[in-house]
């Protein structure tokens, strides 16, 4: 008797000092580290149709997603992830600089290989159910990474 209950304190001894879980990792952080740096607009579609090229650059930080023309800045949004989210969910904030919260924008994304894709709907609409970049008023652009 005396074995058992040694037994059964030992065993509940063992597992009082049990390593605590790992927390589980938060893929939005993944995501925004992956996205962050310059980028270069490679295609543009709106309504499906491949636009022309205006030689626009991306540059992301852990905040904010900034328009390059040239080395001048054209429009910068603030930036929140959820890639919990099917498809993935980016909500960009414009920065009207008057220091009030800008409009919002509501996009979806996804990596695919070395292109980052971005979809939203350019009449500030709801947010795309995917990334086709098909129908009124969709947009796609697909980022590749610019090397450094």
């Amino acid at each position: 008797m005396r074995r058992i209950a040694l037994l059964l304190m030992l065993a509940t001894l063992s597992l009082a000092f049990a390593p605590a879980p790992l927390p589980s990792p938060d893929p939005g952080k993944d995501d925004l580290k992956r996205m962050q740096g310059p980028w270069a607009i490679a295609s543009d579609y709106t309504d499906g149709v491949l636009a022309r090229p205006l030689g626009l650059r991306v540059v992301i930080s852990p905040t904010r997603l900034t328009f390059f023309l040239g080395a001048a800045p054209t429009q910068a949004w603030a930036i929140t992830l959820d890639a919990k989210a099917k498809p993935k969910a980016l909500d960009m904030r414009l920065d009207d600089k008057s220091g009030q919260p800008g409009r919002l924008l509501e996009a979806v994304y996804a990596f695919e290989g070395d292109a980052l894709k971005l979809s939203f709907n350019d009449n500030w609409g709801k947010r795309p159910a995917d990334l086709a970049g098909k129908g009124p008023s969709r947009r796609l652009l697909v980022l590749r990474r610019e090397k450094r």
